[in-house]
């Protein structure tokens, strides 16, 4: 675990200028998210759901630095196109995750 954590911290560092950060100042419920690394700074709420937009070979890294809470039956949906479904997404959430 200590390995794939390091390998995930590694990723999001080696992004450098293509790192996408804080969407919706950490508000992320209803966003629609394409391939790449995002990363927050600061408190992560998903209360309504999220779709990934891609392909089956796109790549989706989510790093919250601090803590990360989410609502009682919020989910990821995916919006496929070329009837594939991405399949590689990956979150690291540095302090505290509060589910309901």
């Amino acid at each position: 675990m200590v390995k794939a954590y390091g390998a995930v911290d590694e990723l999001v560092h080696s992004a450098g200028n293509d790192v996408i950060h804080d969407v919706g100042a950490g508000a992320i419920g209803g966003h629609t998210f394409t391939k790449g690394v995002y990363k927050w700074d600061s408190i992560v709420s998903m209360m309504e759901s999220i779709t990934l937009k891609g392909s089956a070979t796109d790549v989706f890294i989510f790093s919250v630095a601090s803590y990360f809470s989410t609502a009682a039956g919020v989910r990821s949906s995916w919006r496929a196109r070329f009837g594939a479904y991405p399949i590689i997404y990956i979150w690291e959430i540095k302090n505290y995750i509060g589910c309901p």
